[in-house]
């Protein structure tokens, strides 16, 4: 088969390109960005799609990189194809951002590609990747350590970005523009190793091939085999999510469905890959000393325990679900005291809410002391009643023991992490209520006659 025919069936076998559509290659002028617009044009002669390319100029290599923009632009005129430029600044933007220059290139090439994309209305972005490429990030992922999920390699497709030339390898790409006499241009860079995926291609590959001529294509076939693999364990992960009721979305998963599956030895896969997917969102990678972390928050799990992550995100174990999101501030030192009144009395601390009821004529019969709602004698408050925030020192007599306000949280079993969001409500002679813990002793008096209720509201209180 010609590598036209190969072509056409790699993309009719993974669906790559439809009737109508309109297709945007990132073109840099080198030479597999040029065989994928020859080939696209060519195919272009079967059926109806259009063709766009755009060029980003990277501002890296001066003179040489204008050259490229030329050779670019020049090339597109010559085969009628609208011709798109982009310029932007990689160095100082992974300065910025703390990244080598590799990834910020790559970050703004893809951004360019998408605004233009996105403005003159193409609806797919085609990327010149090979076969050799995916041996390259393959190696790559293996010696960053990346897991299984870094060893599927490059995608044939993702969103709206295709790779239609990802069969192929650099030397027949190369026998195919030489045989039809075909320039490109050759990115100088190419040959610096201080670059990881040159020192890789041009020093380790060769070694590599000493030993396996095939290295690539082993990799590749690596890179096929773990792609199933994962796909077994993502089918496998979305039936567990949707029996459990779960959307990793949402930023949780209930721990107890998750520990069930966790000590099941050989479904620790799956585990992993709905850890990752909850990271995944907030386009965080979890490498394996993230995992070795998760395990032993899963092997010993306990309230408000926390494995900190990056850029500000942490897993924490809250209300009997595993949590992934950004750190919570601690709300220590947020200090509000305000005056309660018949009705509902919102609070400065999220949505919390106070509701007092009017007297009325009834005994203190408090079943639970723990519920949310609850009674209190209503002639055993003096002046009024207001709420507060906890505070170092506080104590109150409960069952007719003087005992610190932290000793109570932790009998009740209040997570220290939620403690703040407690108010306590008092009145001029002290505290009367602390919801989940209870009420004072002199507020419970059983003989009185008349009563009234307090009750705390709120979609974010911790659950006991």
């Amino acid at each position: 088969m010609t590598l036209f025919s190969r072509f056409q069936e790699q993309l009719k076998q993974n669906q790559l390109i439809s009737k109508s559509d309109r297709i945007l290659v990132a073109f840099s002028g080198g030479k597999d960005s040029v065989c994928l617009l020859l080939l696209l044009l060519e195919m272009r002669k079967h059926f109806p799609f259009q063709i766009g390319a755009c060029h980003v100029h990277h501002g890296i290599r001066g003179t040489e990189a204008d050259e490229d923009l030329c050779f670019c632009e020049e090339f597109c005129r010559f085969y009628q194809i609208p011709f798109y430029a982009r310029s932007c600044d990689a160095p100082k933007f992974s300065k910025d951002q703390r990244l080598c220059l590799e990834e910020g290139a790559r970050i703004l090439r893809y951004q360019a590609l998408q605004t233009v994309a996105d403005k003159k209305g193409y609806n797919k972005i085609a990327t010149a990747h090979t076969a050799s490429d995916q041996a390259e990030t393959v190696l790559f992922h293996l010696i960053r350590g990346s897991g299984l999920q870094g060893l599927r390699g490059i995608p044939s497709k993702r969103n709206n970005i295709i790779r239609p030339l990802l069969p192929f390898y650099k030397e027949e790409i190369l026998d195919y523009l030489k045989n039809r006499h075909i320039e490109f241009r050759e990115d100088s860079t190419n040959a610096d190793t201080l670059y990881t995926r040159n020192r890789l291609r041009i020093k380790i590959l060769p070694e590599m091939k000493n030993i396996n001529p095939a290295t690539e294509c082993s990799l590749v076939r690596f890179s096929q085999v773990a792609d199933e693999q994962c796909s077994l364990i993502c089918a496998v992960c979305d039936q567990w999510e949707k029996d459990n009721q779960i959307d990793p979305e949402s930023g949780k998963v209930r721990l107890q469905a998750l520990l069930a599956l966790y000590h099941k030895k050989e479904m620790r896969p799956i585990v992993r890959e709905e850890i990752s997917r909850m990271a995944r969102k907030e386009e965080i990678v979890i490498d394996f000393q993230h995992f070795k972390a998760m395990e032993a928050l899963l092997n010993f799990p306990s309230e408000g325990k926390l494995i900190q992550i990056s850029n500000g995100f942490s897993f924490q174990i809250k209300d009997g679900f595993l949590h992934f999101g950004r750190n919570e501030i601690k709300s220590e030192g947020i200090e509000y005291q305000v005056n309660l009144h018949v009705g509902e009395n919102a609070l400065p601390i999220s949505d919390i809410v106070i509701k007092l009821s009017d007297k009325r004529r009834g005994k203190v019969i408090n079943i639970n002391k723990k519920l949310l709602i609850i009674h209190a004698a209503f002639d055993k408050i003096e002046g009024s009643l207001f709420a507060r925030n906890r505070k170092d020192g506080d104590r109150v007599v409960i069952g007719g023991m003087t005992r610190s306000l932290k000793k109570l949280f932790q009998d009740a079993k209040v997570p220290s992490h939620r403690r703040d969001r407690i108010p306590i409500i008092c009145d001029q002679k002290g505290i009367v209520w602390i919801p989940y813990v209870g009420l004072c002793d002199r507020v419970r008096e059983s003989n009185c006659d008349e009563i009234f209720t307090m009750e705390i509201l709120g979609t974010d209180l911790p659950h006991i």
